[in-house]
């Protein structure tokens, strides 16, 4: 028993410094304002829909609300195979309105309304880049992210795939056209694997605070049953 409670005593000490450090999107574009003047994008960084950790990757809650700041230079992909199907079928170079993301369920925010022109269709597959990431590991170096479509709006260019991917490796977008090293923004669906790929590119790098099943804020969650828990001073209280 004071073995346990000794090791109740460290958690304790040490829970909040657990809790990744997550601002709210009007913050960080605070944050993006006041940095120096570089090369290289900014990471938004969007781990509440970390497709790695099973998230459906078609979460538009950063998406959406950076749409609306009236931003350009953005970069995201989502998985969509309606909106895929629906560029397919107007064909490259036609101008489309869309409802895109979140489709999966209520969770991941609300489609979005964009118009924009179809700039690349693909069958969606494409060879890794870097053959010993970790994407390597879990499906092999050849990724089908099934029927795939780039629309540009204007703001931004978004990639529609038919099956979620990944962001673990920079051939995900370039061989769709895409070249996230000249973008402003890219919304990146990942916690922490997009790293070896997207930090020697990145200008530099935000966590979000954003809806999505994989969220760190445990506020966000739907807790009916919880009680009993132990919080530690500082870390994030339970709704």
């Amino acid at each position: 028993m004071l073995f346990r409670s000794a090791l109740q005593s460290v958690l304790e000490e040490h829970l909040a410094e657990g809790y990744p450090h997550e601002e709210p999107l009007a913050q960080v574009l605070e944050r993006v304002d006041a940095l120096p003047p570089g090369p290289g994008p900014v990471l938004l960084v969007e781990a509440a829909d970390n497709i790695g950790g099973g998230a459906p990757g078609d979460a538009t809650d950063i998406l959406g609300p950076l749409l609306a700041t009236g931003r350009s230079g953005i970069v995201a992909a989502l998985a969509d195979p309606e909106a895929a199907r629906a560029c397919h079928a107007a064909g490259l170079g036609a101008t489309v309105t869309l409802d895109v993301g979140a489709k999966t369920d209520a969770h991941h925010g609300r489609p979005v309304t964009v118009t924009g022109v179809v700039k690349h269709l693909s069958d969606g597959r494409f060879e890794l880049e870097n053959k010993q990431s970790h994407l390597a590991s879990m499906q092999g170096t050849r990724i089908d992210m099934g029927p795939s479509a780039v629309l540009d709006t204007g703001q931004a260019l978004i990639l529609l795939t038919s099956r979620k991917t990944a962001p673990m490796d920079l051939g995900h977008l370039h061989s769709q056209g895409v070249r996230p090293e000249d973008a402003a923004y890219v919304i990146v669906k990942a916690a922490v694997s997009h790293r070896a790929a997207y930090d020697p590119i990145a200008r530099a790098s935000f966590n979000v605070d954003s809806a999505g099943l994989c969220t760190s804020n445990l506020t966000r969650l739907p807790y009916t049953r919880l009680s009993g828990k132990i919080i530690a001073p500082g870390a994030p209280p339970l709704a």
